[in-house]
């Protein structure tokens, strides 16, 4: 990415002085870029002293950060023992079946991805839904539908859907 350097260089500026700058200047540039590009390991190591692996054993703990670039709306499902109890895995079902059938709709537009994400900590409000950081309790189908609604996105399942939902959670 072109002036992607400079940019970095300006974050962890920001953040090289507090001893625990490390990890704020890679939430910051990982909201800059969407990811953590490959021009920012030499500067973070530089200024943190920290080496790549360090690095990499950071981002690999936290969920939220990534190395590939995000999609621009990012939809995430808790997969924990009570959200997937109360029915998250028929909802992460019907997203993945959902943005299936759109990407083959519309090649090289794909503007969405769907990512499953361990317990957030709101087990009495499951399924837990979140769509760009938006959190979203109690998620249904409909509940879902309506979401998605809200962000353009058509919420319907192509007319031969072959998904099956157990009890009555969507």
């Amino acid at each position: 990415m072109k002036g992607s350097k400079k940019i970095i260089d300006e974050i962890v500026e920001r953040y090289a002085s507090d001893p625990g700058g490390l990890i704020p200047a890679l939430l910051k540039i990982h909201e800059t870029f969407g990811s953590i590009p490959e021009e920012a390991y030499p500067v973070l190591s530089q200024k943190f002293s920290a080496t790549r692996l360090q690095i990499l054993k950071i981002l690999n703990f936290y969920d939220d950060f990534t190395s590939d670039p995000r999609k621009k709306n990012v939809i995430r499902i808790c997969d924990g023992f009570t959200c997937n109890d109360k029915g998250s895995h028929y909802l992460m079902e019907k997203m993945k079946l959902m943005f299936e059938t759109r990407k083959k709709m519309s090649v090289g537009q794909e503007i969405y991805s769907v990512e499953s994400i361990p317990c957030q900590g709101l087990c009495g409000f499951g399924p837990i839904m979140i769509v760009n950081n938006q959190v979203y309790i109690a998620v249904t189908a409909e509940k879902a539908d309506k979401i998605l609604s809200e962000f353009f996105i058509e919420p319907t399942l192509p007319k031969n859907s072959n998904i099956k939902y157990g009890k009555n959670y969507l």
